[in-house]
């Protein structure tokens, strides 16, 4: 499933490269980019409030990007509710270590802990890295001119 997210991924940013693709497939692109940049939540404004990100001081972006999605400049604002993600995910890896660090007496919990630690770390966050690689070099690219 992962493989082929990336090569939606691939697919999905050919129009940025200057490609002729037609605008029912740029509409559509535009539909499921959400989901290839793994931002279903929308939280782009409050964002801009934590990180005080001002309007004003961003550059217009082209009209391919803003049809992808990028309605921003800055990278913070762009990656949205991918921010959520990560810091879920490397927020449980202390609280498990935790666990299974205090949970030296009872050996289901810290064999679950174990397991569960291995699983988020080892398997989902580079998964996760790995098919998101795309999505953030290209948000980090977009505010260089």
């Amino acid at each position: 499933m992962l493989a082929s997210i990336k090569h939606l991924q691939v697919i999905i940013h050919l129009s940025l490269m200057n490609v002729t693709i037609p605008p029912n497939a740029q509409v559509f692109f535009g539909y499921i980019f959400d989901v290839i940049a793994f931002d279903p939540i929308d939280i782009q404004d409050s964002v801009e409030q934590f990180f005080n990100l001002k309007q004003g001081d961003e550059f217009e972006l082209e009209e391919n990007f803003v049809q992808l999605g990028y309605e921003s400049s800055y990278f913070v604002s762009n990656l949205g509710s991918m921010i959520l993600i990560w810091s879920i995910q490397l927020g449980l890896i202390p609280v498990l270590t935790l666990v299974y660090t205090l949970a030296w007496r009872v050996k289901k919990i810290r064999k679950w802990a174990k397991d569960k630690l291995g699983g988020i770390f080892f398997n989902s966050l580079i998964a996760l890295v790995d098919s998101t690689f795309l999505i953030v070099f290209v948000k980090a690219f977009v505010n260089i001119q």
